[in-house]
């Protein structure tokens, strides 16, 4: 579907259910009452996934139920993506969703492919706890296919709502930028190697006085110096 169309963004709104129903159901947990409901770790994974908290202040929060929860913030984030492409265009709206999620795709695809060819290996081990290897494939392989599809869908829409366009001049700016950063470091390499060349020509200056070859020997072992430490090998 996604190489057949040119608009995919039905495809991509229908992700957005699918990724608040688990956040709801993770800080509501087992709990019966909104009132104890991690609200700060919705708030916390809302901003992960999307760039902005909730915004649903205590009074509103103890009127909902987990139904409720789940539609108003599936409205937030569609209004939210609807803003975004009104700040970039549908046209640019559109070529993001396709390439975000063709990458997103190739990405995780091959990973799960090289992960199938590991389950594959160590798949007849099974055997040895009384379980039908075959049938040990076919569940776990679909797991896998399943966690698959959740990570291409959250991460595609993550990176709609996290990436940033650039126009023609601000591309411009950076890569001067760059290059500006580049020549600096350049000239401050070129500086100390000339530093230390300079330093290599330098002439070796003796501290103390030039020791005789008749005179007992610096070292200290009581022998002449040209006995010691001055023979000439």
């Amino acid at each position: 579907e996604v190489l057949k169309s040119d608009d995919i963004k039905s495809l991509i709104l229908a992700m957005i259910p699918e990724m608040v129903e688990p956040l709801v159901l993770e800080i509501s947990g087992h709990q019966a009452t909104p009132e104890d409901w991690d609200w700060q770790l919705l708030d916390e994974r809302m901003t992960a996934a999307f760039g902005f908290g909730h915004g649903i202040g205590e009074a509103e929060q103890a009127g909902m139920n987990r139904d409720s929860l789940v539609q108003h913030l599936v409205g937030l984030v569609e209004g939210a993506y609807q803003r975004r492409e009104d700040e970039i265009g549908v046209a640019n709206m559109r070529h993001l969703e396709r390439i975000i999620l063709l990458q997103v795709v190739d990405s995780h695809w091959k990973e799960h492919l090289l992960n199938m060819d590991h389950l594959k290996e160590g798949i007849g081990l099974r055997g040895y706890g009384q379980k039908n290897p075959l049938n040990e494939y076919k569940k776990e392989g679909y797991e896998m296919f399943m966690e698959l599809m959740t990570t291409i869908k959250q991460q595609t829409i993550s990176t709609l709502f996290m990436v940033r366009l650039v126009s023609e001049d601000e591309v411009q700016r950076l890569e001067q930028a760059r290059r500006e950063e580049q020549q600096a470091l350049a000239m401050k390499m070129q500086r100390s190697d000339q530093a230390a060349e300079e330093k290599a020509r330098q002439p070796v200056s003796r501290d103390g006085d030039k020791v005789g070859r008749n005179d007992d020997c610096p070292c200290g072992s009581g022998r002449k110096y040209k006995r010691c430490c001055g023979r000439t090998k």
